[in-house]
Formats: C-alpha cells, structure tokens, sequence
C-alpha cells in the first residue's frame, strides 16, 4: 500500500494543478498529499527519496526507484517545496 501511496504523491505534486482543477477544490492535490504522508516518517524530497529507494522498491527495475532517482535539480527543488507543505498542513491538522 505504502509504494502505491508513493506512486500517488508523486503523481499529485506533478499534476496538483489539473488535479485541483478536475476535483474542483483548490488545495486538494496537497491536502491528498498531507494525509498520504502520514503512513510515511519523512518531511523533505529526500527523506522521500530515501524511503522509496530502501524501503519501498520491490525489484531492481522498479518504476518509482526509478522516478525518484531521476528528477533533476528544479524537479527535487519544486518537489521539495511539496512535501514540506504537505507536511506543515499535517502539522496543523494534528495539532
């Protein structure tokens, strides 16, 4: 469940625009995202990265090693900046 909840927060940082627009709610690609990071001990792209690289890739060819490892430099920035919203509107939301 957790490498599909990966696969799905990839997906909602590189779609978030159309996916808020489709779902009609401003805020809900990152909301989905805030509360998939709750299965995963991570509040940067890299503790991400990490995650999906040791604990999450079942074969060596797995597609979301593989996406992890390959975003550029902007890609990881834009990505980062991502995850760390997603895991401030957490922090708000428990506490």
């Amino acid at each position: 469940m957790k490498h599909e909840l990966a696969f799905a927060i990839l997906e909602h940082w590189r779609d978030q625009d159309a996916i808020d627009r489709i779902v009609g709610t401003p805020g809900y690609a990152l909301q989905f995202a805030s509360d998939a990071l709750s299965f995963f001990v991570c509040e940067s792209a890299d503790d991400f990265a990490k995650i999906c690289r040791h604990e999450l890739s079942v074969y060596p060819d797995d597609g979301l090693w593989g996406s992890v490892s390959e975003l550029s430099g902007s890609e990881l920035a834009s990505f980062d900046a991502f995850i760390r919203s997603a895991t401030a509107l957490q922090s708000q939301t428990d506490g």
